[in-house]
């Protein structure tokens, strides 16, 4: 049976009925990740570190493979993938157990959105470039 290492956190895997929040899945510490390329070895390990780091508990042992963490301390409820590092849940940043400055997912969103309109209105101009050309 898992439970969540962050402290004053009491959500099990098993149980539901001692779980507090509904999303109160776990996810296990992103191991990092050496078959790939350095980049995805560096970020990987970036983002095990910031982990480590958000968890804040002296007593864990950062090699233990059962350290896991429960879905009510990231924003959407789960984790974000190893590529999108502006994600605020790259890492935990709810519920920590120790006053800290939280990501804000509104934000996320909107540079998410302002990216993907730039990246449309490239294309554009470059579909009509090519048209002209032709």
């Amino acid at each position: 049976m898992g439970l969540c290492a962050v402290f004053g956190c009491c959500n099990l895997s098993k149980t539901k009925k001692r779980r507090r929040f509904a999303n109160a899945t776990l996810f296990r510490l992103p191991k990092v990740v050496h078959n790939q390329c350095d980049r995805t070895r560096t970020l990987s390990a970036k983002r095990r570190n910031l982990w480590l780091a958000r968890i804040r508990r002296a007593v864990l042992n950062s090699d233990r493979a059962e350290i896991r963490v429960c879905g009510a301390h990231f924003a959407s409820g789960r984790p974000s993938q190893l590529w999108d590092e502006t994600n605020p849940d790259w890492a935990p940043t709810l519920l920590l157990g120790y006053s800290a400055r939280h990501e804000d997912r509104a934000r996320y969103d909107r540079v998410k959105r302002r990216r993907l309109q730039k990246d449309r209105a490239d294309a554009a101009a470059a579909v009509e470039l090519l048209h002209r050309r032709t």
